[in-house]
């Protein structure tokens, strides 16, 4: 897996290999400072979500499939139990590769 800004624009890539499932993750920790996910979602286009988990403040969504040569999309949505709670959205970008 390899980390790149693609040309033309300022968002992060991953290379995920099409036939690859593996594990990725958001690492909420700083972005909480001290409060705690209440809820969770992952969503995604051009790839699979086959499992979501929570661990502290870390989701992981285990991410399959994907078509050669097309960007695909990975985003973690968490509501915090503060009051008033907070949400956030943040989104992985993944460019689909051989392997």
């Amino acid at each position: 897996m390899s980390n790149r800004f693609v040309p033309g624009s300022k968002k992060p890539t991953l290379d995920k290999a099409a036939r690859a499932t593996l594990n990725y993750s958001w690492r909420w920790t700083k972005w909480l400072a001290g409060d705690t996910i209440a809820t969770f979602a992952v969503s995604a286009k051009g790839v699979n979500v086959l499992h979501v988990s929570l661990d502290g403040d870390v989701v992981t969504a285990m991410l399959s499939g994907g078509k050669v040569g097309v960007e695909a999309t990975a985003t973690c949505e968490i509501t915090t139990v503060s009051s008033p709670q907070k949400i956030e959205v943040r989104t992985l970008y993944l460019t689909v590769v051989p392997r």
